[in-house]
């Protein structure tokens, strides 16, 4: 009855508010050269080898509109639905990915992964909750849709 999802979408039987915009930032293994720089044009991903997620997953519409706006193609060598599994996959320096930069915090910090900034602008990814239309809440549930909408703002 409630939800909170990544790149949301407006449905007639779904009311959709606004939640947190999370940074994009590009992973990589920190042995990869690109580690060593300090922020990155997006143009030189053409020339990696890229972990994506699969093609109808939300954030890799969201992305390629992004990559798209820089008439930037990048050359998937895997593809997964979920973002712990492309983790995984750079860990491995099997590619590189662009991930928000919050899910990669514990990984970046045991150092396993690496982030750089992208030098073109600040990407983000667009966040919301979900709430059914018409549904009837208990005090907690009104609360807990409340508290969300106030955290976004």
């Amino acid at each position: 009855d409630i939800g909170l999802v990544a790149v949301p979408k407006k449905e007639k039987r779904l009311e959709v508010y606004d939640f947190a915009e999370e940074t994009l930032v590009l992973v990589c293994n920190p042995k990869h050269p690109l580690a060593k720089e300090s922020e990155i044009d997006i143009h030189k991903l053409q020339f990696e080898r890229f972990i994506a997620f699969e093609r109808e997953v939300p954030t890799r519409i969201w992305l390629d509109g992004i990559l798209s706006r820089y008439n930037t193609v990048v050359r998937p060598v895997m593809e997964f639905d979920n973002t712990e599994t492309i983790k995984r996959a750079v860990e491995i320096n099997a590619g590189v990915s662009i991930l928000p930069e919050a899910v990669v915090v514990q990984e970046v910090a045991g150092g396993t992964l690496k982030t750089v900034p992208f030098s073109n602008e600040r990407f983000v990814r667009p966040t919301g909750i979900l709430v059914r239309k018409g549904k009837l809440f208990s005090q907690a549930g009104r609360y807990l849709v409340e508290l969300l909408r106030k955290q976004a703002k």
